[in-house]
């Protein structure tokens, strides 16, 4: 819409070129990480490191794209790598996709408590799912707040940091801390740091798909797949428009905004759809609460019948 005042005017924004960019993607060995590295140094950009740790680099640096042993949970490490890649683009970093995550497998598929990780398997998943986007920021935002490099921080939170993660608590409370980070840094540091927070669903062909057994005869539990999985590629493609169209918030599924939407609209009827989702997902865990209000009914008749 045109406006005949020039002080109302709409300005357009300028598309982000990747030309010549320097782009750092932790989790760059395979999955969602390898195929940003990939898109960028397609895209144009000038250098896509990737970020991993040493047996998952499948190949060695060459050309535009660089490989190096990195373990983000470590923020000696951390800082030294960004160092020693400052030291060969000119102090300059663009683009640092904090890619990097897990998810920490139970032995039982079946049980859904929220307390069967231990306290070491939460400080785990934490480590890595949110105290590495601190660490990374913690190590980037003095240059970028002084104009070195063009300042894009985009975290994998997951769509799980939004609408929880039915069976799997850790995942979700990690995700949503992740997501909390991301809108933090956003209110204190703009426009020095432009974030992005990527929240796709299911993703084929990463280490956090088979989050159970995967055989054809076994029941999935995998909440994340409601909506069917993404390909890397096609989360990599959405995650480049996000950042060239400078948001936010990136969907690669196109109905997880609806989701959250709802959630807003009216909490409580959400729960109750996820309740029912979990009963859906972990049917044996609703059986056993069935059966432990039939035996809890049991006993109060007995104890009424004999007063």
């Amino acid at each position: 819409m045109s406006s005949s005042s020039s002080a109302s005017a709409v300005v357009p924004v300028p598309v982000l070129s990747f030309s010549d960019k320097v782009v750092v993607v932790t989790g760059g060995g395979s999955g969602i990480g390898k195929a940003l590295c990939d898109a960028f140094v397609e895209a144009g950009a000038g250098v896509g490191v990737a970020l991993d740790l040493p047996h998952k680099l499948s190949s060695t640096s060459n050309g535009r794209v660089w490989s190096l042993p990195c373990d983000v949970t470590c923020p000696s490490q951390v800082s030294q790598t960004i160092q020693s890649i400052k030291n060969r683009t000119h102090n300059k970093i663009d683009i640092y996709c904090s890619n990097a995550g897990i998810l920490v497998p139970s032995d039982d598929a079946t049980n859904d408590s929220c307390v069967k990780h231990g306290v070491e398997e939460w400080n785990r998943i934490l480590q890595v799912n949110l105290i590495s986007h601190i660490t990374a920021l913690t190590c980037l935002l003095p240059d970028w707040e002084r104009g070195i490099g063009d300042g894009h921080f985009c975290v994998t939170a997951s769509a799980a940091g939004l609408l929880t993660m039915v069976g799997d608590a850790s995942y979700g409370v990690s995700k949503a801390a992740a997501v909390s980070f991301c809108e933090h840094v956003q209110i204190a540091h703009s426009p020095s740091v432009k974030v992005h927070c990527l929240c796709p669903q299911a993703v084929s062909h990463t280490n956090l798909m088979p989050i159970t057994n995967t055989d054809s005869s076994s029941h999935n539990t995998n909440a994340a797949m409601t909506d069917g999985a993404l390909s890397p590629q096609e989360v990599a493609c959405a995650t480049l428009q996000g950042i060239q169209n400078n948001d936010f918030f990136i969907f690669p599924h196109t109905t997880v905004p609806k989701y959250v939407l709802r959630k807003a609209q009216n909490h409580k009827r959400w729960i109750q759809g996820m309740q029912r989702m979990r009963n859906t997902l972990f049917p044996q865990q609703q059986q056993q609460q069935q059966q432990q209000d039939e035996d809890s009914g049991t006993k109060l008749l007995l104890q009424r019948s004999k007063l």
